[in-house]
C-alpha cells in the first residue's frame, strides 16, 4: 500500500501508515506470530513538520502497543527496479548542488536485513529514543 497527499487516491497517511501498521500487527499478534518487524522511515518523529514522518511514527507507536517487541527499521527513501524516486533523481540530477547527497536504501538491501533480522535467535527491542 501506498498513501498519498492527493485527496483522489483511495488511502491517506493515517490509514497506511498507522491503521494499516496497526491492525497488520494486531492480527498477527493473536495469530501467534513471535516476530515482527514494521518498516518505517528514517526520519520519522513526532513533531515532524512532514505528516507523512508524523503518521510514520504514530504508525512504530500503533505497532509496538499491540506488539510491544516488535522490530522497527528506519530505512532512508527507498528504491528499486525502474522506481519514481531514481526516475526523478535521474531528471533532477543536474539540479542538485555538486557537493549535495541524497540518502537513499535498496529495496533488496532492506529485504535482506529484514531477513537476516528474522533468523536472529533473539529480538530484543532496543530503547527508542524521541528526536
Amino acid at each position: 500500500m501506498s498513501a498519498d497527499t492527493d485527496r483522489r487516491r483511495n488511502f491517506t497517511y493515517e490509514d497506511v501508515n498507522i491503521r494499516a501498521a496497526e491492525t497488520i500487527a494486531s492480527v498477527s499478534a493473536r495469530a501467534g506470530v513471535q516476530r515482527f518487524v514494521q518498516v518505517s522511515h528514517l526520519n520519522a518523529a513526532h513533531n515532524s513538520t512532514s505528516a507523512f514522518y508524523r503518521t510514520k511514527r504514530a504508525g512504530e507507536d500503533a505497532v509496538r502497543s499491540v506488539f510491544p517487541n516488535a522490530t522497527i527499521v528506519r530505512p532512508a527513501a527507498m528504491y528499486g527496479w525502474e522506481d519514481k524516486l531514481l526516475n526523478k533523481l535521474y531528471r533532477t540530477q543536474t539540479a542538485l548542488k555538486h557537493n549535495e547527497r541524497y540518502l537513499t536504501s535498496s529495496c533488496n538491501r532492506l529485504a535482506h536485513l529484514v531477513q537476516a533480522q528474522r533468523r536472529r535467535d533473539s529480538c530484543s527491542p532496543r530503547p527508542r529514543t524521541e528526536r
